[in-house]
């Protein structure tokens, strides 16, 4: 009976140690993860922090110049657009002589 107790009790340590490097292991990541939490809730804090001021009207100079990097990049893209616009009516134009050089209508009289 002693062989079968000795066995058995080989086996729970073994079960003892995988359930403690296990468990060890959890609050390792347990510990990585509540310091992940901390950094993102300081993420959100400040996040809130700067919409708040936004929202107030508190605009900080980056926030301004933020703002008007906007509003150039649409302008350009307005200018741009507005130049493809004239360049497609143009050659519109040009495809249309095109046509009526190559195949001309005959009115008939």
């Amino acid at each position: 009976m002693q062989g079968i107790d000795e066995a058995k009790l080989q086996r729970l340590e073994k079960s003892s140690e995988r359930f403690t490097n296990e468990i060890q292991q959890k609050e390792s990541e347990n510990k990585l993860l509540r310091d992940q939490i901390v950094v993102i809730k300081s993420q959100i804090e400040e996040s809130k922090k700067k919409f708040d001021e936004i929202a107030k009207g508190r605009k900080t100079a980056i926030d301004q110049k933020l703002k008007m990097k906007q509003i150039m990049e649409s302008r350009k893209l307005a200018n741009c657009n507005e130049s493809r616009e004239k360049e497609i009516a143009k050659l519109r134009y040009e495809l249309k002589k095109q046509r009526m050089k190559t195949f001309p209508r005959f009115n008939p009289m």
